[in-house]
């Protein structure tokens, strides 16, 4: 199955955000190695991409059953609200090195941090976990986390809360 470009429109089925020839010019910016072998890059982007789509990104899914975690809605990027129909050039540039990263040997499953939640507590938004250590099925691709921080959730960002 060969790539489906996810650019912005919500197009149905996509697996990747770049394409194969946006994927080696990146991969030369970055200096980092893909697969020369065509099949096996294409592999490894689609890897890239289901890396990604583990992670917790701030803002909205622009459509409730869009097939990858972008494009977003009410998303802010350096403290101006990113377009709901582009796809942020920090995706792209995380998704060839979570490709790099999984050419290299990373297992590119979806990471659990092992924090199991002890107690949670909604008035005044208390999160307790228990302290059993790192539990993983993945590894962490840490050049391309780089790429995605100030788009994930987690440390220092916001919680928006609705009262009903």
């Amino acid at each position: 199955m060969a790539l489906i470009i996810e650019d912005g429109s919500i197009v149905a089925n996509a697996n990747s955000y770049v394409t194969d020839a946006e994927a080696l010019v990146i991969a030369d910016n970055l200096s980092i190695d893909l697969p020369s072998d065509p099949a096996e890059r294409e592999k490894a982007l689609k890897q890239g991409t289901w890396y990604i789509q583990g992670k917790c990104f701030k803002g909205d899914y622009v459509e409730a059953l869009q097939p990858v975690a972008f494009p977003r809605s009410n998303m802010y990027i350096n403290g101006f609200e990113f377009p709901n129909d582009d796809i942020p050039v920090q995706v792209k540039n995380a998704q060839v090195a979570a490709a790099s990263g999984y050419f290299l040997g990373a297992n590119t499953a979806v990471v659990n941090d092992g924090k199991e939640i002890k107690k949670e507590k909604i008035d005044v938004l208390v999160v307790e976990y228990f302290e059993n250590g790192k539990t993983s099925s993945g590894d962490k691709i840490t050049f391309a986390d780089q790429w995605l921080q100030g788009l994930t959730c987690g440390r220092g960002s916001f919680l928006r809360v609705v009262r009903c």
